[in-house]
């Protein structure tokens, strides 16, 4: 009798303990803008800092920098964004760049958001980011906007 009081009382637990994992995480939705300027730009990498503001991180700044190809690839891509309380979300990101009819460039990129420090701890997530240059040269201004989840603990 014992044993299975014992058993069921286990039981309670672990299933307690399984719906507490499950509800802990949970995915939400994920908007960010921003501006940023380009810092150094290489013949294959550029390298860009940033000010923004997102859903769930508030005003924010960011650095980060991509490899890229003579043929519209951007690979290797890394960033860090550093919230106002001093909270950080870094992460990768790959994607393409074209020229626009306007003579912009438009750069599309797939991000995951992977590390976070802080009151980020455990955020991860994913989004679609677009970036617009005027021109792909040192200093060049651009404009940013990005749509996706993250995953909060």
């Amino acid at each position: 009798m014992f044993q299975r009081v014992a058993q069921r009382i286990a039981g309670f637990l672990a299933a307690g303990v399984l719906v507490g994992v499950a509800v802990a995480a949970s995915e939400a939705p994920f908007k960010e803008k921003g501006v940023g300027t380009v810092m150094v730009l290489a013949p294959d990498h550029i390298e860009f800092a940033g000010v923004g503001t997102a859903t769930h991180l508030g005003k924010y700044t960011e650095v980060g920098g991509n490899d890229l190809d003579a043929l519209g690839n951007i690979t290797n891509g890394q960033f860090t964004i550093t919230a106002a309380d001093g909270s950080t979300l870094s992460g990768v990101y790959s994607g393409t760049y074209a020229p626009l009819s306007t003579g912009e460039i438009q750069f599309t990129l797939d991000v995951d958001y992977q590390v976070g420090t802080g009151r980020l701890t455990g955020v991860t997530g994913e989004a679609e980011v677009v970036a617009v240059l005027g021109t792909l040269a040192p200093g060049a201004k651009f404009k940013y906007f990005g749509v996706g989840n993250l995953v909060l603990p």
